[in-house]
């Protein structure tokens, strides 16, 4: 329990610097180019306005200088990573041996990746492939230790990766990317070297389902008409976190039935 704690507050402040992530690669900006301001007003923010969710709280949702509303992006971001590192720990932080808190440290890294693509891609409809691109070096090294040490299959990995990507690469390419953008390819490497290939398919049998459930309801309250686009990314990323924390349990389930 007490580990969840740690991981909480830990992603709470990791939140906040994915926050700042997906402002600023889409700005152009440098990462460390100065403290936050107010996109509004330009005031720096202060230390004490800057404490993940609960300045937010005790800010009433305003900017302390010119008192405009602050997006609920910021809290939420914060909120969904200090959850998604505690639920990390609960699931792989097994014991406190070096080995085991460094894999959690890893996949933490996963999940902030993660987080940045969903945030960025439902504000833009764009993949931001700097961060992904991280994130699959990112893998490739977790990978390389577990490999090395017979904790993984090389094969499924390198499978996993290569029908990641091939699966959406050709659903971009012949749709001419009416049905999938390329960048969606490179999320499904993502998916493919950090899950292996039985674990991908979990994961994107649970994004198709989830995508198809969210498009049918948006369809019929007419939010959007078949003209307009969901990004996938959200949902891929959605079946990746399912297949990462409750894989194996499905996976036991459905070869049961």
């Amino acid at each position: 329990m007490l580990e969840m704690i740690v991981f909480f507050i830990f992603g709470l402040i990791v939140g906040s610097f994915l926050n700042v992530v997906v402002l600023r690669t889409r700005s152009g900006q440098k990462i460390s180019q100065g403290r936050s301001k107010c996109p509004k007003c330009k005031k720096i923010i202060k230390w004490h306005e800057n404490i993940p969710v609960v300045s937010f709280v005790l800010l009433r949702g305003r900017c302390a200088g010119c008192k405009k509303k602050i997006s609920w992006q910021y809290p939420l971001v914060e909120f969904s990573t200090g959850l998604l590192f505690a639920g990390t720990a609960w699931r792989f932080l097994e014991n406190f041996s070096p080995e085991a808190i460094l894999s959690t440290l890893f996949i933490c890294a996963w999940v902030a990746i993660a987080v940045v693509i969903v945030v960025y891609d439902m504000r833009h409809m764009e993949i931001p492939m700097i961060p992904l691109w991280i994130g699959v070096g990112i893998t490739l090294v977790y990978q390389a230790i577990m490999i090395l040490t017979g904790r993984e299959n090389i094969l499924s990995v390198a499978i996993g990766g290569v029908v990641g990507f091939l699966l959406f690469w050709a659903m971009a390419y012949f749709s001419k990317e009416k049905w999938m953008g390329m960048g969606d390819a490179y999320v499904g490497l993502f998916m493919g070297v950090t899950l292996g290939w039985t674990m991908l398919l979990v994961g994107l049998w649970t994004a198709f389902i989830a995508g198809g459930i969210v498009a049918m309801i948006v369809l019929v309250t007419k939010m959007k008409s078949l003209k307009n686009h969901l990004p996938f990314a959200p949902f891929l990323l959605f079946g990746w976190i399912v297949a990462l924390f409750f894989g194996e349990k499905m996976l036991a389930i459905f070869l049961g039935l």
